[in-house]
């Protein structure tokens, strides 16, 4: 598939739609909340999209206070995300749902809290797809960049990856991504992955214990990658550096 800012755009519009009219709990949050306040679907679920893929939960960041928010999301079958967000249960569907003020690059002040800055926040560039429900706009091009070369990077800059707190998941999303689209590792993630296996005490039993949840033959794939890339650490730090 030949994806472009266009083609995306009509496929999130086309399901956000479908969604709509199947789910009368999102339909009810969606004009109430999303339409109200800047409130940007993010990551992964506008990229399954693209590849005609159902996502798994959708993942919303909005500019609003999370005082506010929690007010508006108590409403609603919740509790509290491993990221500090809200998971909301919406009939057959579930969102998480997170502050602008409490997204970590923001709040870390990486970088500048805006809309625009979204796309930059997320830590791959293949999950940094962002479309603001309330403007209709969607922001494509760090994504589209990595498309285009077929390579998964980070999105920050280097001196800030290593702030991110998921290093684990982090690791795990790259090695599945990868899997998955049959991507290439830039040089950043072969980096961020030997710099996660170099302070770890264990790395594989680590990422098997955050795996746990996993087919075998994906455990499988993803340890024997891991494993390839500790035998090549010191190759790969002369590619780096």
């Amino acid at each position: 598939m030949n994806l472009s800012h266009n083609i995306i755009y009509e496929k999130t519009i086309e399901n956000l739609r479908e969604i709509i009219i199947k789910n009368y709990s999102f339909e009810e949050m969606y004009s109430n909340l999303f339409k109200r306040y800047d409130s940007c679907l993010i990551g992964g679920a506008i990229r399954d999209f693209c590849f005609d893929t159902t996502p798994k939960d959708l993942d919303f960041v909005i500019n609003i206070s999370d005082e506010n928010l929690f007010t508006y999301i108590s409403n609603y079958d919740y509790k509290i995300n491993k990221f500090g967000g809200y998971k909301v249960f919406l009939d057959d569907m579930i969102v998480d749902i997170w502050s602008m003020d409490n997204h970590w690059a923001f709040k870390n002040k990486i970088l500048p809290k805006s809309v625009e800055n979204l796309e930059h926040t997320t830590f791959y560039n293949f999950d940094s797809l962002v479309f603001n429900l309330k403007s209709d706009m969607l922001y494509s091009n760090c994504f589209l960049d990595g498309y285009k070369k077929n390579e998964l990077d980070i999105t920050l800059d280097k001196i800030y990856f290593r702030q991110n707190p998921q290093i684990t998941s982090n690791v795990y999303k790259a090695l599945k991504l990868a899997d998955q689209l049959d991507l290439d590792f830039s040089l950043n993630t072969i980096e961020y992955i030997q710099y996660w296996t170099k302070n770890c005490h264990e790395p594989i039993k680590e990422f098997i214990s955050y795996a746990e949840n996993i087919s075998n033959k994906n455990l499988n794939k993803f340890t024997y990658t891991l494993n390839y890339l500790l035998l090549e650490r010191s190759n790969i730090y002369e590619k780096v550096y």
